[in-house]
């Protein structure tokens, strides 16, 4: 049986590679959406698509 320092260690692993996994799908999204905007798709559009609103959309292409 796993000791109490030993659990803790493995749930802290768990923790990084669950943060490395979304930080690593976020930097995807915003990488396509970037695409998206440069092919001249409509906020309208790619606001359907992603589920983020206009304005976060927005930011994004300010951000570039």
């Amino acid at each position: 049986m796993p000791t109490a320092l030993e659990r803790f260690m493995l749930q802290e692993r768990q923790e990084g590679k669950l943060e490395g996994k979304t930080e690593g799908r976020k930097e995807t999204l915003i990488s396509v959406i970037r695409n998206m905007l440069k092919d001249n798709m409509s906020m309208d559009k790619i606001s359907k698509l992603t589920g983020l609103s206009e304005k976060e959309i927005e930011k994004l292409q300010t951000n570039e």
